[in-house]
């Protein structure tokens, strides 16, 4: 533990003169004034497509999890397509394990019947 907090100390001090810990008080004369813009954006066709689809398909998810998914069709429909082959190529690697698993033998059984 002591060896712990010498290092701690050192690494403070080392890194001191690049991290600076000030708040909002003490910056804020500096920055410029907060905008804010709201923009609004028609979904595309296909955008419309997806949403009405997914919307017509809920049935086995959680709000939290139907909330990214449609974030997905707002944001981008191409991120459903990344996600989806993301998901089917996980899929595959735990069918091949399970089969591996399968192929792959460690019981006794084999040697119990040699004996």
């Amino acid at each position: 533990v002591r060896l712990m907090r010498e290092r701690a100390f050192v690494l403070h001090n080392k890194v001191q003169a690049f991290v600076h810990r000030r708040g909002y008080r003490d910056i804020a004369h500096e920055l410029p004034e907060k905008s804010v813009y709201t923009l609004f954006v028609s979904l595309s066709p296909l955008q419309k497509q997806l949403y009405a689809h997914y919307l017509g398909n809920i049935t086995r998810r959680s709000l939290f999890q139907d909330y990214h998914s449609l974030n997905k069709i707002w944001n981008h429909p191409q991120i459903i397509r990344l996600a989806y082959k993301e998901w089917y190529r996980t899929q595959n690697q735990k069918k091949e394990r399970a089969m591996l698993d399968l192929f792959i033998n460690d019981d006794d059984e084999d040697e119990d019947e040699d004996a």
